[in-house]
């Protein structure tokens, strides 16, 4: 490992936070490399320092707060998450009975569905005005071959 691998390892050390194999290797290395070395005994000095500031005392209900915050969240993503699925279901639905319906189509020529007793309806569907879509034109044409 190199000094700026070993560098990323120097916090974790402080904070006595370095696993036993990582921590052995990190002081073989700090004691041959006055670089690591020195930043070392910054990082000590720091966190020294910073054990002496004092913290300001927290109100009890500040606490409380934060916690009824993180609930409120949770309970804001879980109905999110929820309401996608009654999203999801019904669309789900359309795409298989869409995929039912083409596939009761898929084994037929053009020929055979104009050819059939009903062949003039199915040109008028093979061919739509301009106010249905193509999808509209597929789910029709599918829900008249199943039913027969």
């Amino acid at each position: 490992m190199e000094c700026h691998g070993y560098q990323r390892l120097i916090s974790r050390l402080v904070d006595g936070e370095l696993e036993a194999s990582l921590a052995h290797e990190l002081n073989d290395h700090l004691a041959g490399c006055p670089a690591c070395g020195q930043i070392y005994q910054r990082m000590l000095e720091l966190n020294r320092g910073l054990g002496s500031v004092p913290s300001p005392a927290l109100k009890p209900a500040l606490a409380e707060r934060v916690k009824e915050r993180i609930a409120d969240r949770r309970r804001a993503i879980e109905e999110k998450e929820g309401m996608r699925l009654w999203v999801r279901v019904p669309l789900m639905a359309m795409v298989a009975f869409l995929a039912l319906g083409l596939g009761e189509l898929a084994g037929k020529s053009i020929h055979e569905i104009i050819a059939s007793d009903r062949g003039e309806e199915a040109l008028e569907a093979i061919s739509p005005d301009q106010t249905e879509s193509f999808a509209d034109v597929l789910i029709h044409l599918g829900s008249q071959e199943n039913s027969r």
